[in-house]
């Protein structure tokens, strides 16, 4: 259980750095990446 919170922690610390330091280009490509995976799902 412990394990799963660091790595939700981490993601989040991810997640802000890339909006604030890297405007979003990692997790644009995250999410667009997440969105091809979901179509090709039928």
């Amino acid at each position: 259980m412990r394990t799963l919170l660091t790595i939700l922690i981490a993601l989040g610390v991810i997640c802000i750095w890339d909006v604030n330091y890297n405007h979003g280009a990692l997790t644009d490509g995250t999410r667009s990446m997440l969105r091809d995976i979901g179509h090709s799902i039928p």
